[in-house]
């Protein structure tokens, strides 16, 4: 339904694009065995498509994103 000059921005893919870009001019750290071993266990919630969270949290976490769940959200 937009004039084709209006540019329809998804602002989670244009957010996640951001900011893996200044991820990337961090500095590369390298962790001992020990440290990946006490790394905290994440568990995501999502209330939207899972998918769509899995794909972009991926590009912004820069690994696999396996433990999604979905919740509704009623009042």
């Amino acid at each position: 339904m937009a004039p084709p000059h209006v540019t329809i921005v998804d602002s989670a893919e244009s957010t996640a694009q951001f900011v893996a870009e200044q991820l990337g001019h961090a500095p590369v750290r390298t962790s001992t065995e020990e440290e990946r071993r006490n790394l905290p266990r994440l568990k995501f919630f999502a209330t939207d498509s899972v998918e769509k969270f899995r794909r972009l949290g991926e590009r912004f976490l820069g690994h696999p994103i396996k433990d999604v769940q979905h919740v509704d959200l009623t009042e």
